[in-house]
């Protein structure tokens, strides 16, 4: 699902919209209060563009416990950015004090189409927030 939107992302005449992927939406007891959390896919590009027009790519995370939606954080990359486009990241898993992932990054000669660099990832979580990302790198880029 993608909503449109006006807002000009880094420059003017670059228009981003916001998509995302409710088929992908990963639950699982995250908090540990015996309720499930969300991870909900989320990116920002230029209509439907490829990855050269992506300005964000991030999974939030949701607690519905108190029968609303709270935001509870947005899930960031271990890996350093290169150039304009972000590092992709995939949750596979929510467990009591920590989100399971994957990363796809881009090394310095990776066409925009193709990141080579994979990490496997865990976001801690520990006094009610995300901490600092845990990675291992399974492909160097």
């Amino acid at each position: 699902m993608a909503v449109p939107s006006s807002f000009e992302g880094p420059s003017s005449n670059y228009p981003q919209d916001v998509h995302v992927d409710a088929s992908s939406v990963v639950y699982g007891d995250l908090t540990g209060d015996g309720r499930d959390e969300a991870a909900l896919p989320l990116t920002c590009n230029n209509h439907y563009s490829t990855a050269a027009g992506t300005t964000v790519v991030t999974a939030l995370l949701f607690d519905g416990s108190s029968g609303e939606a709270a935001l509870l954080g947005a899930l960031s990359s271990s890996q350093p950015r290169l150039g304009e486009i972000p590092n992709a990241i995939t949750v596979s898993r929510l467990l009591p004090g920590r989100v399971l992932g994957d990363e796809s990054f881009y090394g310095p000669e990776d066409a925009t189409c193709c990141p080579s660099g994979r990490a496997s990832t865990i976001w801690p979580w520990t006094g009610g927030a995300l901490g600092a990302p845990q990675a291992t790198i399974t492909r160097q880029r």
